[in-house]
């Protein structure tokens, strides 16, 4: 019960942050001691509401970055798909009513116009029909498609998850889940998962989860361009 406690007191001091009663110097202490408690307890802060309004998106990320930290982006972006399988909460509270009246075309377009608008190649990679995708204001992204996809790209075979998850800023993805590389490497076939993008020039900059290809730079043509 007192770790219960401590918990809510910690979560309500970082939530009440913009009061003047509260001085910036503990807000900063509170957000640092986020770092040592433990997983499950970082988990059941994520519950609260109160996270889902605009005003409190900065602690929401706070949290889900050390937990991206501690456990990795598979880990967080599990935390984000439980979420909208629940069907709401604080993940996606700013997007909730576009989200409502959207359709399989509609929501497709409006997944390739946010990658377009991070300058992000995948825009042309994702199909004409989706089940859904919500992006918030902070960058971090639910794509569910209708099925898994598997495209025949040169050299090697694109795979897109059912789910595809992640953190967009410009000209770069982060904490990615969902996309993997199928290549013959050798005599060995092997699977890629990207974990980030960064688009650099005409270039792409891909960081995988390989160890024999942890980082694969490629003209973007390549990566977005079907066989």
């Amino acid at each position: 019960m007192n770790d219960q406690l401590t918990v809510q007191k910690t979560l309500n001091t970082l939530l009440e942050s913009e009061s003047p009663d509260i001085q910036a110097a503990e807000v900063q202490r509170q957000v640092a001691a986020l770092e040592t408690y433990p997983t499950q307890e970082l988990e059941a802060m994520l519950q609260d509401p109160e996270l889902g309004h605009p005003a409190n998106r900065a602690v929401r990320d706070e949290i889900l970055r050390v937990l991206a930290d501690r456990c990795g982006a598979d880990f967080v972006n599990n935390l984000i798909k439980n979420v909208e399988r629940q069907g709401g909460g604080w993940a996606f509270y700013a997007t909730s009513q576009e989200q409502a009246g959207s359709t399989q075309e509609s929501s497709a377009q409006r997944a390739k116009d946010a990658f377009k608008a991070f300058d992000l190649p995948l825009a042309d990679l994702i199909p004409d029909k989706v089940e859904s995708f919500i992006i918030d204001e902070s960058g971090i992204f639910y794509l569910e498609l209708t099925d898994t996809k598997f495209l025949h790209m040169q050299g090697y075979e694109l795979v897109l998850d059912k789910f595809i998850t992640g953190w967009m800023e410009p000209y770069k993805v982060t904490g990615l889940t969902g996309i993997h590389a199928i290549k013959d490497i050798y005599t060995e076939t092997v699977e890629l998962a990207f974990t980030s993008l960064e688009v650099v020039g005409q270039m792409a900059i891909i960081t995988t989860d390989h160890p024999m290809a942890s980082q694969i730079e490629m003209p973007i043509d390549d990566l977005i361009t079907i066989a």
